[in-house]
């Protein structure tokens, strides 16, 4: 029972210091602590896609938000591959000192695919903060080596076979929303 007891006051405490820091102003502006979870949803070139990230890392002021970051991206048509996992560094910049403010930011680092394939990450957006909340417009890019099998024709007609490597560049471009805190 006392057990109980404490489990609903340390409930009650994190939803009242919850509720008061969400109304509290979230401005880029000011150092601290920054993290973020994101839904994001869009069209790959060829097909679609379905993710979920998070960044963690500190404002730094002036605008500038810098942090590391992971998220976990299905494909809705397994068009190259079904999950890749991105693990990437992300730098923001908000223009404006206050709770409505556009935004860019840029993501770079790696994606591993289910069959532990590792390819180049790049991924720029644009949006807009509304307080705790961000919403945007993202491009991404992953560059993943693949191997190809080529039939080359001979001097004498004959067919050689021929595997090398080759880069598969895989767009995607999505909506999406993203919490801060």
């Amino acid at each position: 029972m006392r057990k109980n007891i404490v489990v609903c006051i340390i409930t009650l405490f994190a939803i009242g210091y919850s509720a008061n820091a969400q109304s509290r102003e979230y401005n880029y502006s000011d150092m601290g602590y920054w993290g973020n979870v994101e839904l994001s949803g869009g069209a790959l070139f060829p097909g679609g896609e379905i993710g979920v990230s998070t960044t963690n890392g500190c404002r730094l002021g002036n605008g500038w938000a810098m942090g590391i970051g992971v998220g976990c991206y299905l494909d809705l048509q397994a068009v190259h591959h079904l999950i890749s996992l991105p693990f990437f560094m992300e730098a923001k910049y908000s223009f404006h000192e206050s709770n409505i403010s556009p935004y860019m930011s840029l993501r770079t680092g790696f994606s591993i695919t289910e069959d532990l394939t590792t390819g180049a990450y790049i991924s720029p957006s644009i949006g807009v903060n509304i307080n705790r909340w961000s919403f945007f417009l993202r491009y991404g890019m992953n560059l993943y080596p693949t191997d190809v099998q080529l039939f080359v024709s001979s001097v004498d007609d004959d067919l050689l076979e021929v595997n090398t490597t080759a880069i598969a560049f895989v767009h995607t471009l999505s909506v999406g929303v993203a919490l801060n805190f």
